[in-house]
Formats: C-alpha cells, sequence, structure tokens
C-alpha cells in the first residue's frame, strides 16, 4: 500500500482552492487571498493605530494597505510586470531610437523604454500626468489615422487590445473590439515596421464585461495569417515553465481553455 503523503495530499486539495481564486479574480476583480490576508492584518492594524493615538505619535492620515502585512512577494509575479520587463528587452534589442505605444502601461513598460528611446504614447484617454519626456497623441484603434504610423518604424500595444470594445475606459461596446483593432494596427504598418503586442488567448473566445475579452486561437489565426511577415517571435509563460515560438502553428501546444497572456513580434 501506497505510504500516505500529507504534502501530496495538500498539494492536490489546493488545486481547486487556486481555480475558484483565479475565477473570481477573472470575472469580477475580486482577490480572495488579498482580501483574506487583510482580515488576518486587521488586529494588527487596529492595535497599532491605538498605540499610537496613545503614545502622542502625529498622524496626519491614514493608509489601509493591510495585505502587504502578509505579502512575502518583494517581486510581483504579475503577467504585467513579466511581459513589460520581456517587452522592453526586445525594443532595446531593436536599437529604434523612436518608438509609437499605444496604451500601454506608463507607470511600467512606458517608462522603461523611455530611459533608452524618444516615446509617443497615443490611447483613447487624455492623461493628467502624463511625464514631461513623454509625448502623447489621441487615437482611437476603430479609426485610425495612418499618417500617424509613418514616421516610427517600431509600435508597441501591451495590454490593451483586450480592452477594447468593452468600455471599460469609456470606449465603444463592440464585440469583436480586440480582433478589429488588431486588423487596422496591421494595416496601419508601413514595410519593414515592427509590431509588439499582447493578446490573451484561449481555446474559445471569453469575454469578461468591463474587463477584458480572451481571443480564440482560431480567430486570432483568421486574422494574422493572411499576413505575410517577415520575422516573426513569441513568448508566454506560465507558473511552471516559460513557452517561445517563431511560426504561429506552434501556439496550438500552448494556448488552453482558460486564458493565457501572449507576447508577439510581428516584422512586415
Amino acid at each position: 500500500m501506497k505510504k500516505f503523503n500529507p504534502r501530496s495530499f495538500s498539494k492536490y486539495c489546493l488545486i481547486p482552492v487556486r481555480y475558484i481564486h483565479n475565477q473570481l479574480l477573472i470575472i469580477c476583480g475580486f482577490d480572495a487571498i488579498q482580501f483574506f490576508h487583510s482580515l488576518l492584518a486587521l488586529p494588527f492594524f487596529i492595535w497599532g493605530l491605538i498605540y499610537s493615538f496613545f503614545s502622542g505619535i502625529l498622524i496626519h492620515s491614514i493608509s489601509f494597505n493591510l495585505s502587504d502585512r502578509f505579502d512575502s512577494k518583494l517581486v510581483p509575479d504579475h503577467e504585467y510586470f513579466s511581459l513589460d520587463y520581456l517587452a522592453s528587452s526586445f525594443v532595446l534589442r531593436s536599437k529604434t531610437s523612436c518608438l509609437l505605444d499605444i496604451g500601454s502601461r506608463i507607470d511600467g513598460f512606458v517608462n522603461m523604454v523611455s530611459l533608452y528611446c524618444n516615446v509617443t504614447v497615443a490611447d483613447i484617454r487624455i492623461p493628467s500626468d502624463c511625464p514631461s519626456w513623454i509625448k502623447f497623441k489621441k487615437i482611437n484603434l476603430f479609426d485610425i489615422d495612418i499618417k500617424t504610423f509613418e514616421s516610427f518604424s517600431y509600435i508597441s500595444c501591451l495590454h490593451t487590445l483586450e480592452h477594447v470594445g468593452t468600455g471599460r475606459y469609456g470606449d465603444s461596446i463592440y464585440p469583436d473590439g480586440p480582433l478589429t483593432a488588431l486588423k487596422h494596427l496591421l494595416h496601419s504598418m508601413r514595410h519593414g515596421c515592427t509590431l509588439l503586442f499582447s493578446l490573451p488567448l484561449s481555446l474559445t473566445t471569453r469575454v469578461c464585461y468591463n474587463s477584458f475579452t480572451s481571443v480564440s486561437i482560431a480567430d486570432f489565426y483568421s486574422v494574422v495569417s493572411p499576413i505575410s511577415f517577415s520575422r516573426v517571435s513569441i513568448f508566454a509563460y506560465t507558473n511552471k515553465y516559460v513557452f517561445t515560438a517563431t511560426t504561429l502553428p506552434e501556439l496550438i501546444n500552448f494556448v488552453t481553455a482558460e486564458p493565457r497572456l501572449v507576447l508577439f513580434e510581428f516584422t512586415l
């Protein structure tokens, strides 16, 4: 008889817990683990506040970042951080001097690449606090002016396409938003231009209202396969392994029923 292993037992018991946590995070943006950590930290928070009050410590404001007390991860493992870091290395490798970025995080990827190239940011929203060293243009991916792209040989669009058409950022509700926006981007590129973009893929299209859309692998193929690219680079990762490819058909070995974020670099 096989010996009982408590570690293996607890590992398999955690699988449904992790699944429920991920589904809550994807569907309604609720982080159950962060909420649990906040509950654990609440008594310490209240005790520290009372102690500070009776110790005569002058408090000007209160921050309710409770979950940080039990957060042991000094480096974030979120896909945003990992893919922004990798994407910035792609831009550095390309040695481009001017970059047009569409909708990526200014506090992440854009700030990283602004250290070694001139960045023009295009977004449907008008930023109120855009750094002075970054140029800004307002753009609607459903109505692109090709002249906007003429002077750029490298274009980036990270963590953006999946939100197009969901209404989350003040855009119109559009069922095929991500693929329509991707089509417009690809058709606006000139010969020799490189497009660096990310997109969550799954076996079937999954729409999360006011959040994001995960595009089916079949629909994605239907948009990009008719176009002849001179170079294709694909990167993605899970918590177990890293996936890389140089041809589109290889994606079928990575995509599953659950959305997986993939980084693409296409050169015409």
